[in-house]
């Protein structure tokens, strides 16, 4: 057994060729992955103008579509309410957010499809939920905040006793118990308070 440790840590292992070679394979799946989505994405976007041209007259009220948020930006999936033919514009709201935007109809995308306006209801039904609940948080953080920090500890138990590391354990603990018995009827009183 001895035989084969010794030969074991007389090899040296150079994992710098290894490692070389790891990089540059790397390197060029990453670029290959990199000119992939460009030119998928550049096609894409050259067939989303010509559908969208193509698609300009044929949006009607009661149309899924995909309309441009003016606040963030970002498309959303909409649903037309109304169309006024003389401006070229439409009512559009946005499924599961319940805002209503007036927008051109030329900038609007046909839609992504039922699974599309599914996924974004529910992302809107999770983002109020998260909403609402950040707000009972902070209301919780405020009360909490506002509490008194510890007073300090008594003369006798801030001194080194001697006489019975059982009696200190006792006595901290007896008034570790009385503060937090303090805390929680304080948080017990500012809630009926608040009711």
């Amino acid at each position: 057994m001895d035989i084969i440790n010794k030969d074991f840590a007389d090899q040296s292992w150079d994992e710098s060729m290894l490692i070389k070679s790891y990089d540059e394979c790397v390197k060029l799946g990453s670029e290959d992955v990199a000119k992939y989505i460009s030119s998928n994405t550049n096609n894409g976007a050259t067939k989303m103008l010509k559908t969208e041209q193509n698609h300009l007259t044929e949006f009607n009220v009661g149309d899924y579509v995909r309309s441009t948020y003016h606040d963030d930006g970002c498309d959303y999936e909409a649903k037309i309410l109304s169309k006024d033919g003389s401006n070229d514009t439409c009512l559009v709201k946005y499924i599961g957010y319940d805002n209503e935007e007036i927008v051109h109809l030329k900038d609007l995308l046909p839609s992504w499809g039922k699974k599309a306006r599914r996924l974004q209801f529910q992302q809107a039904n999770a983002r109020e939920r998260k909403d609402i609940g950040s707000t009972v948080n902070s209301s919780k953080k405020m009360l909490t905040d506002k509490l008194p920090p510890p007073p300090p500890l008594p003369p006798m138990l801030s001194q080194n006793i001697s006489d019975s590391e059982h009696l200190s354990a006792m006595l901290m603990s007896w008034y570790m118990s009385g503060y937090y018995t303090g805390i929680y009827e304080g948080i017990k009183l500012a809630k009926d308070k608040n009711k």
